[in-house]
């Protein structure tokens, strides 16, 4: 059974995507700890959420949403300026 060249396309397209988000991924991780980077793939659903709500008819957000959001932003900022002096080197956190 052939497939339409649309299919090919997409697939094409998707792979292209997938491709350059890990070359990203991995030459950030070159560059930043990965405990701080690891805290920006937070920012997934809800971008997920915000090009949902644009492109999609009758999708509206909902508070919930809007709280977590909210919640996920608040916990991205505090994670990447919190006190780093509260860990003392050489010392195992418990």
């Amino acid at each position: 059974m052939a497939l339409p060249g649309v299919y090919y396309g997409n697939l094409l397209w998707l792979s292209t995507i997938s491709a350059t988000a890990f070359a990203i991924w991995f030459f950030l991780l070159s560059r930043i700890k990965v405990s701080q980077l690891n805290l920006w793939k937070f920012l997934i659903p809800l971008c997920g959420s915000i090009i949902a709500w644009i492109f999609i008819p009758g999708e509206s957000p909902t508070w919930p949403s809007l709280v977590g959001m909210v919640l996920i932003v608040t916990g991205i900022i505090v994670g990447q300026t919190g006190d780093k002096k509260l860990i003392k080197p050489g010392r195992a956190v418990q």
